[in-house]
């Protein structure tokens, strides 16, 4: 579920069985390598912090 600043929350409802999500492949991607690996700390906030995401199309 996501909520859209303006207008409430929306609920986005895939099918299955639908052409999109049939034929999807998956994601291209490189094998990971050691190289890439970084060090780091996880640091959580004391509260939840809003994020605004992008999206896929325009709208409210």
């Amino acid at each position: 579920m996501a909520r859209r600043r303006h207008a409430g929350y929306l609920i986005r409802i895939h099918d299955p069985k639908g052409p999109v999500l049939r034929d999807f492949k998956g994601v291209p991607s490189y094998d990971s390598q050691e190289k890439w690996v970084l060090d780091g700390e996880y640091e959580p906030f004391c509260a939840p912090v809003p994020t605004t995401v992008g999206a896929v199309v325009e709208g409210p």
